[in-house]
């Protein structure tokens, strides 16, 4: 409901509104760490008709209310809460081309070490 009418939640709102249904001790660091990973989740699955993710979280230094929060980027007029969530996605971008090459090196390998072993083999069946 208040990401509904405010288009932003802020991560304590949304333990505040889980440990109502779900009572918990909320200075316990591992429940609510717990939790506000569930509530990420949770955050992160609304998307629009055509499967885009709708929901993006905006750090407590760069949000306009100062603290952590997610936002329907869609009524987000914040050039500077636009531009740290942009930031964030490059950032994850860029790691996730960096994973890729790593897989990429190490498929290479292992197909230079398949064409060696079959080329020993063809050899000695030739033989």
């Amino acid at each position: 409901m208040t990401l509904r009418k405010n288009y932003r939640i802020s991560s304590e709102k949304m333990i505040d509104i889980v440990s109502k249904a779900v009572p918990f001790d909320k200075s316990d660091k591992p429940l609510r760490a717990f939790w506000l990973d569930k509530c990420r989740k949770l955050i992160s699955s609304i998307r629009d008709e055509d499967g885009k993710r709708m929901v993006f979280n905006i750090p407590a230094n760069k949000s306009a209310t100062g603290c952590s929060e997610y936002v329907l980027v869609c009524t987000c007029t914040d050039p500077s809460e636009l531009a740290a969530i942009r930031h964030r996605l490059h950032s994850d971008v860029a790691g996730l081309e960096k994973s890729i090459d790593v897989i990429d090196i190490q498929l290479g390998s292992v197909s230079d070490i398949q064409k060696m072993l079959d080329r020993k083999l063809f050899r000695k069946e030739s033989t």
